[in-house]
């Protein structure tokens, strides 16, 4: 929702949602018929349109797949990717594990910080951080190389602040397993116009 919006809220025409649910209906009856405090914008309500999994299921309820009923709370990175394209962005996901070395996940990650309209999110164990919690996801906002530290934007700041993190850390906090996969991060952008 965070790079939806970071994408499209100032491109004329872009179609965002005009979203309603932040403030209650009974409330709007003192607003005055020339004031509307409303977007539009990506919301916690509305990007469920186009998700891989409802509402009620990224919060926990259980679902059938395979005759079994599975609870798998938020997102797994290759739902995440789903729910990114269904809103036509251009995604890049890697898997971190054994397979990819940390000097090319740390380029990975500084290119895209570096060019302007990408954007990374990451799907990382928080408890490898010292944080609270299991796994999780957030935008990169910027990387420091004199502390060869990652910015994580945490988009839960009642756990969590944003926090500068180093890229050994970050990469093994990636570098673990969630559900059946392991994390890893997912380099996003518009799709490019011919």
């Amino acid at each position: 929702m965070i790079v939806l919006n970071a994408l499209r809220v100032k491109v004329k025409g872009a179609g965002l949602p005009y979203d309603k649910t932040s403030i209650l209906p009974k409330d709007t009856k003192y607003f005055s018929k020339t004031f509307d405090p409303f977007f539009e914008r990506y919301t916690q309500e509305n990007i469920f349109s186009k998700s891989p999994k409802t509402k009620s299921e990224v919060l926990g309820k259980p679902f059938i797949k395979d005759k079994k009923e599975i609870q798998s709370f938020g997102y797994q990175l290759h739902q995440l990717v789903d729910l990114l394209k269904a809103y036509d962005l251009n995604v890049d996901m890697k898997i971190v594990d054994d397979k990819i070395d940390n000097s090319t996940i740390k380029s990975d990650l500084i290119l895209n910080l570096k060019t302007k309209g990408d954007y990374v999110l990451i799907n990382y164990h928080r408890k490898l951080l010292g944080q609270v919690g299991a796994g999780h996801v957030s935008p990169l906002g910027a990387y420091d190389e004199e502390s060869d530290s990652f910015l994580i934007m945490d988009v839960n700041p009642n756990n969590a602040n944003w926090v500068w993190v180093k890229s050994t850390d970050l990469i093994n906090a990636m570098r673990t397993v969630d559900v059946s996969d392991n994390r890893g991060y997912v380099l996003v952008s518009e799709q490019k116009t011919k």
